[in-house]
């Protein structure tokens, strides 16, 4: 949703995020919140910055919701270990890490097998890679593909954790 806005800066992203965590928890107060889908990483420090600003911006009304980093598909969990990690894509290192709960990931039936993903650097086990992260992790979206149509379904990430 913020990602389409041209941020002058991480600052400016971090503080669009925080009012639109502040303005979701204050609507609803919900189990889990997903901050964060499918992100690019030439928009890196802006997508940190909303996603830090909206985590901020949930906790700050419901302190008690759990916060799920979503919507990394297939070998791109860089970007979940960039962000947890403090780095970015530039390779500097000493940033602000962001924290979340619970590590979402799609699956997709042409992704192949999640502990067996192969791509341009070879083949990883992206199941082990997230857990290694320290938090649970569940499918918020999954989909086989039909041609070159997906038919998507998405399980809830309540029974994904448990």
């Amino acid at each position: 949703m913020l990602m389409g806005i041209d941020f002058a800066s991480e600052s400016d992203a971090y503080s669009a995020g925080f009012q639109l965590g502040v303005w979701t928890a204050t609507a609803y107060k919900y189990p889990y919140y997903e901050v964060s889908n499918e992100f690019d990483n030439t928009k890196f420090q802006i997508a940190r910055g909303v996603i830090r600003g909206m985590i901020d911006g949930v906790k700050s009304v419901d302190p008690n919701g759990k916060i799920v980093m979503g919507g990394g598909t297939w070998l791109h969990y860089g970007f979940d270990q960039m962000l947890a990690n403090g780095t970015q894509p530039d390779g500097t290192t000493g940033h602000l890490p962001v924290n979340w709960d619970i590590t979402a990931w799609h699956g997709y039936s042409d992704m192949g097998d999640i502990t067996n993903a192969c791509g341009g650097t070879g083949c990883h086990d992206v199941l082990a890679t997230l857990q290694q992260m320290g938090k649970p992790s569940g499918s918020t979206s999954s989909a086989c593909a039909r041609g070159m149509a997906r038919i998507s379904r998405s399980r809830p990430i309540s029974s994904a954790t448990r």
